[in-house]
Formats: C-alpha cells, sequence, structure tokens
C-alpha cells in the first residue's frame, strides 16, 4: 500500500486524498470513496455537567464522509431529515440512539470537542437507532472532518 499512496503519515495512518483516484485507476475498481475516521474521547460529564450521574456518552467516532461517493458502497437509512450533501458545511448525521442519549432532535445543534475549540454541527439526519451499544458515530461531509482534526486533505 505504501508504493500506491506515495506519501503515506505513520502518526496518523492516513493517506492523501488523491489515493482515492489511484485506486478507481485499478483495473476492476467500481467504486472507491475517501473517509476519515478519528474517535474522540469526551472529557467527563461533557454532555451533562453532573458528575454525580454517570456519563451515557463517553466517545465519539467523528467520520468524515465524501456524500459524492459513498453510497455507491453503503447505504445510510435516514429517518428523519437527509443525509450529507456535497457543500455542506458545518452539519451531522446521527443515529437516534445518541440523539436520545443527548435529548437532541433534527435541526439542534450538537458541540463537541475538536483540536481548534467546539465544533458547533447542525443536525440535519437522523438513523436508526443503533442495535448495539457503544462508540457513538457522527457522520460529517469530509472536509469538516479534516478542518475539524488539522488533517487537511487526508483520508484513512
Amino acid at each position: 500500500m505504501n508504493r500506491l499512496c506515495g506519501e503515506y503519515n505513520r502518526r496518523w495512518w492516513s493517506y492523501i486524498l488523491s489515493t482515492v483516484d489511484q485506486i478507481l485507476a485499478v483495473d476492476g475498481v467500481r467504486a472507491a470513496s475517501g473517509s476519515l475516521n478519528r474517535t474522540i474521547n469526551l472529557p467527563q460529564d461533557y454532555f451533562d455537567n453532573d458528575p454525580a450521574k454517570p456519563d451515557r456518552v463517553t466517545a465519539l467516532a467523528l467520520t468524515g464522509l465524501d456524500p459524492k461517493n459513498i453510497q455507491t458502497l453503503r447505504a445510510y437509512p435516514v429517518v428523519e431529515g437527509r443525509f450529507l450533501q456535497a457543500g455542506d458545511g458545518a452539519v451531522v448525521v446521527i443515529h437516534k440512539t445518541l440523539a436520545g442519549n443527548l435529548g437532541l432532535d433534527f435541526g439542534d445543534t450538537l458541540t463537541i470537542p475538536a483540536p481548534n475549540g467546539a465544533l458547533g454541527l447542525t443536525i440535519v439526519g437522523i438513523l436508526p437507532s443503533k442495535t448495539t451499544p457503544g462508540n457513538e458515530e457522527l457522520y460529517v461531509n469530509l472536509k469538516t472532518a479534516q478542518a475539524a482534526l488539522n488533517m487537511p486533505g487526508q483520508i484513512n
């Protein structure tokens, strides 16, 4: 994979975005899409500000997607609102379980910690509830994730 990628960043295990074009050029490959995923471990009491109450959400998986290509690889069955669109800025699609745990709804703002400070994201879509509890996923436009994580042009 190193030869194919050219520029490989060992620290972040990420690749340059042009890698997707190189993969699509391989004979027999019909679809590919770049994404960037990082786990955000939340400070204690981040959402509820109540040290006496156990935190319902302790980590988030921030996933930046290319909305133009990702749905050729996987379905995202939105139950309310819409999925990500090219050109979206600070918007997010979340699962119904996360919305319920945080008391959020379609159109509300979800604020998450990021290297450059807090990032406010407007909820434009809600996916069905997750069947297993765990790391809650946030789906944002790839450029939004790259900017929020200080990783311009990077995918993994």
